[in-house]
């Protein structure tokens, strides 16, 4: 059926509201101070706000809202606490990182979530780029390019951008057909997201904020997946790995040591999105109405 009064809510999932998501997104006190220095593990269940709360706060949304209010861009970095993008766990697509005649899927993974991240990332230094006065510091791209297999020159990072997106289809063929195709060269979990994360952050309007990544439906990771998120989570170089997931979504609090797990608070903070009371209800939904 049509949506004849153009009603945004009737969309089922955060992600379906696109460009206009800021415009519809309700803050709550409690909800502020939640992203900090550490991770932050998210609870709730299926359309509470979980997704919403985390791609509201990415880099794209930050800076749609800051154009559409007519803010100078300058000071948007300057007021800037984190530099957030987003990744969601489709259950379709981790799931097939298993079975089949291939030996590191534990690398294979972190590869792939390495280069999804790490284009993401791209397109944040892109956008800073057309903002800042001077340009993101460089020296990563080609230890990257090195890291993953190439000799050529990258460039700056609409090449470095082009680059991972090739690997990434490059290791998606090699998923799809593994007896007919190489095996990728991987990298160390957390590399090249933690290369770009920290040639963000060592531009001088830059050296204060963070960089956070938002993993969203975790449940949906196989075991050893959120292992290695885990242990992202654990140590984090520099960038912030923060969790959303349904209750008992967590399979496992182990990171890739083999005696090591991460815990609450010591590792991160955490939000039971569920925990709200009707008056907290009642204030979203007021804030809801101004929305609409």
């Amino acid at each position: 059926m049509t949506n004849q009064l153009g009603n945004p809510f009737s969309i089922d999932r955060a992600e379906h509201l696109g460009e206009d998501l800021y415009k519809y997104y309700a803050n709550h006190p409690r909800f502020e101070d939640l992203l900090l220095k550490k991770s932050l593990v998210i609870e709730g269940g299926r359309g509470c706000g979980k997704t919403m709360f985390f791609l509201y706060r990415t880099f794209s949304n930050q800076l749609l809202q800051a154009r559409g209010s007519k803010i100078d861009l300058n000071e948007f970095i300057d007021n800037l606490n984190l530099i957030g993008v987003h990744f969601r766990a489709d259950s379709d697509f981790v799931t097939a990182f298993q079975f089949k005649d291939v030996e590191d899927w534990e690398g294979l993974f972190s590869l792939y979530f390495n280069l999804v991240i790490g284009q993401r990332l791209c397109e944040v230094v892109l956008s800073l780029n057309e903002i800042l006065s001077s340009p993101i510091d460089t020296n990563c791209i080609n230890k990257i390019g090195y890291v993953l297999g190439t000799n050529d020159s990258i460039r700056d990072y609409n090449e470095l951008l082009d680059f991972l997106n090739s690997k990434e289809l490059e290791l998606i063929r090699f998923i799809n057909a593994t007896s007919k195709f190489e095996k990728p060269i991987t990298a160390t979990n957390g590399f090249i997201i933690n290369q770009i994360a920290k040639s963000i952050l060592v531009h001088p309007v830059l050296k204060d904020k963070s960089v956070h990544i938002y993993v969203d439906e975790y449940e949906n990771l196989l075991e050893y997946q959120q292992k290695l998120i885990n242990t992202l989570v654990k140590h984090p170089d520099p960038a912030i790995i923060d969790i959303c997931l349904r209750k008992s979504g967590m399979k496992t609090k182990s990171t890739l040591s083999s005696n090591e797990n991460i815990s609450f608070p010591d590792d991160y903070n955490y939000f039971d999105f569920e925990t709200f009371s009707d008056e907290d209800r009642d204030l979203l939904d007021e804030k809801t109405r101004d929305c609409s």
